[in-house]
């Protein structure tokens, strides 16, 4: 049994035991497995069969441990209700991914919200569009929920838009809640003209489109490396590096040895330190034009493991600045406010680097070169660009890398960035920034928090505005004077602490204000982590599941933490009412 489903059969003892009734017996209860994560069908589920598939292989070995279950499961009731066949199987799926979506509902209410939307292939080839809203509960607190996703034949905006108000009418939410849209950027998704963003904002004049913010910094990373010649070459060897090491198994496997001998030879001598978490193996990581992140962490691993790289291929190393930033934006409860500040941060950390970052880089490089024997450049020597040796060079190594490559590499990433996130010099983002409650909210300014109600008019009319600039004003005096919220530091704690000392009854105008800020996205990491996990669930061994049953499987897995705190009662309830049996539960 693999580690996964060791993992998941202990979650099966402790979480996911769902109790059906069985009339003959007295309405006694019997529980029944449900293995969201796992294939539920056997090829062949006969009793003679060696493998029968892990619902039933699972099933008997919980009887053949509990009597009480055991005297009302599989052959001790009638043929006609052991409840193990395929469609019941998808009915208890179904139900509790219909429960998990009601509890919900619940908590969105009537409230705004913000769609995610994303595309992606199955295993079948399939077009899967996924739906993740994002709002604020009563808690005040930024949750980003996973809908479902939809088979799409057609991924033109009008298609996808009539897919999304689909999904909406059957989780019972109206499309004039939106308040929010968040794509991948592609034409079909963004576009001025015909775009689905463009498409719903015609209908919905408030539900403002934020490109994602970690795809966008992914995108700069890669128009610098496209756009110089010599990054641009440096990457195109790296491509090759992990070519040649990733197409043969035997050289991989060389390579995870050599690591393996280089760090135990480091731990007696004791170089490194050994402890949990520590020393893990690391492999090469294949670069991506938009996974995020990509870019930083093959070079990563390729300089921790450099020394074994050599020894396998006899042959062949990027900063972090923008990295921090980069797993910053990915954060599920992110900010559109703090990402503001977090892009900003890393503009200045590139003029940082710029004016004074040379020294440190260049003693990084030295020591690099030592430690893994490459020969270093004598940076008073002459440079020479593929040019003949025998013509006289105008510049030496040091004018060359510092100015040609250092300065010139990180002023092209500055202006991509300036160029890629110029959402952050909009009216609406630095509205935005004056609700920060950091350093006794020295941010605040009542004229750009009314400039901002002026992009919401179905919830600020222009007869409201008045009474909101006189609620503003009470409402700084007080959250000044209140030690509360001396230490705030993110809209996201601002908008719990009202919840929490009741000032979003007191100030609901300014509440509403809070909730429209943090519907906005900031990246869409969480509809690309639901695709991969309709990878573990949608294999090439379960390629046919029908796309209701998908669904229903990622809804109730995704959303476990949701499903753990559903009643067992509430699933049989919904069972016993989606069709009639010759046996009811």
């Amino acid at each position: 049994m693999s580690i996964n489903e060791m993992k998941l059969e202990e979650r099966i003892y402790k979480k996911d035991l769902i109790n059906l009734e069985n009339v003959r017996s007295n309405k006694e209860r019997s529980e029944i497995f449900i293995a969201i994560r796992i294939t539920f069908r056997g090829h062949n589920e006969s009793e003679d069969s060696s493998n029968r598939g892990n619902f039933l292989e699972l099933l008997q070995f919980y009887t053949d441990r509990n009597d009480k279950v055991g005297s009302v499961a599989l052959k001790n009731v009638p043929r006609n209700s052991q409840m193990k066949s395929s469609s019941i199987k998808k009915d208890i799926v179904h139900a509790t991914a219909k429960e998990t979506i009601k509890v919900i509902m619940k908590d969105i209410g009537d409230d705004f919200f913000a769609i995610l939307v994303d595309e992606s292939r199955d295993v079948f080839c399939k077009e899967q569009m996924a739906l993740v809203l994002r709002f604020v509960n009563s808690q005040g607190v930024v949750t980003e929920i996973f809908f479902g996703i939809k088979h799409v034949n057609d991924t033109s905006a009008l298609s996808l838009k009539a897919t999304i108000y689909s999904f909406l009418s059957e989780c019972g939410l109206s499309p004039h809640r939106i308040r929010g849209q968040g794509y991948d950027g592609s034409s079909n998704m963004r576009g001025a003209f015909n775009g689905l963003k463009t498409s719903i904002m015609k209908k919905v004049q408030s539900s403002h489109y934020i490109h994602c913010f970690a795809h966008q910094l992914q995108l700069a990373l890669v128009f610098v490396v496209k756009n110089y010649s010599d990054i641009n070459d440096f990457f195109d060897l790296i491509y090759r590096l992990l070519n040649v090491i990733g197409s043969s198994y035997k050289r991989r496997d060389k390579l995870t040895g050599t690591q393996a001998t280089k760090l135990v030879e480091a731990l007696v001598a004791g170089d490194i330190s050994s402890g949990t978490g520590l020393n893990q193996e690391i492999g090469i990581k294949r670069l991506g034009d938009t996974r995020w992140g990509s870019h930083f962490g093959s070079l990563s691993n390729i300089k921790r493991i450099y020394s074994s790289i050599c020894e396998v291929l006899k042959y062949i190393m990027k900063d972090r600045v923008t990295n921090d930033l980069n797993t910053t934006l990915q954060k599920k409860d992110q900010d559109i406010v703090n990402a503001m500040h977090q892009s900003r941060s890393c503009k200045e950390r590139l003029k940082e680097m710029r004016n004074e970052g040379w020294g440190p880089f260049l003693n990084d490089v030295t020591l690099f070169c030592k430690k893994d024997d490459v020969e270093i450049l004598n940076m008073e020597d002459p440079y020479y660009d593929g040019v003949s040796r025998h013509k006289e060079s105008k510049i030496n190594c040091l004018h060359h890398y510092k100015v040609d490559v250092f300065v010139a590499v990180i002023d092209m990433q500055s202006q991509e960035l300036n160029n890629r996130f110029n959402e952050v010099n909009t009216a609406l983002l630095v509205s935005m920034a004056s609700l920060c409650p950091s350093k006794s909210f020295k941010a605040f300014n009542v004229e750009e928090l009314l400039k901002m109600a002026k992009f919401y008019p179905s919830e600020f009319p222009e007869h409201k505005l008045g009474a909101l600039k006189a609620n503003l004003q009470n409402y700084i005096i007080d959250v000044r004077g209140d030690p509360r919220f001396n230490n705030l530091k993110g809209i996201g704690n601002l908008a719990k602490m009202m919840v929490e000392t009741n000032k979003h009854t007191i100030y609901q105008m300014i509440y509403l204000l809070l909730k429209l800020a943090l519907i906005l996205l900031v990246a869409t990491s969480t509809v690309e982590r639901a695709f991969s996990t309709m990878k573990l669930i949608k294999n090439d061994l379960r390629n046919k599941m029908s796309d209701q049953f998908i669904s229903d499987c990622l809804v109730s897995y995704v959303e476990k933490d949701v499903l753990d705190n559903i009643s067992n009662d509430a699933i049989i309830d919904y069972i016993r009412n989606m069709k009639p049996r010759r046996e009811q539960f």
